[in-house]
């Protein structure tokens, strides 16, 4: 018994080891930028919600922040970005089990089907978004 307990615990620091030297190999992702800015709907500070900025043709990782009060800011990556903006809020509406549901606030074309483009520069970038319903 004495002998399978010291080979687990060799085990556990052969694992916790190779977890160390894997993910401390000084290896760096793409530097991100910040992302900041202003989202108003009709007029007004969309209350809440979320940004993506994805990559438009330069295969980066989607970079992606909340919403609130009209306000955002996040980092990315440097390159051209599609901007995609969603919020939501519950309906009178019930689903099958009794539960709310929400319905999207922000239309489409500014979310799934959206065309607004804009360029992360390898600086601080500040945008301002003004959606129609």
């Amino acid at each position: 018994m004495h002998f399978v307990l010291n080979q687990r615990a060799c085990l556990f620091y052969c694992g916790l080891y190779l977890l160390l030297i894997c993910g401390c190999s000084g290896e760096e992702g793409p530097p991100l930028y910040k992302v900041s800015g202003t989202v108003k709907l009709d007029g007004a500070p969309l209350e809440k919600g979320a940004i993506v900025f994805d990559a438009d043709g330069d295969g980066a990782i989607p970079s992606q922040g909340g919403i609130t009060d009209g306000h955002f800011e996040f980092e990315s990556t440097a390159g051209n970005k599609i901007v995609r903006i969603y919020s939501t809020r519950e309906s009178d509406e019930k689903g099958p089990y009794g539960e709310p549901v929400s319905v999207s606030i922000v239309p489409r074309k500014y979310g799934t089907d959206s065309t607004m483009k804009e360029v992360v520069k390898e600086e601080e970038n500040v945008y301002s978004f003004d959606l129609e319903s």
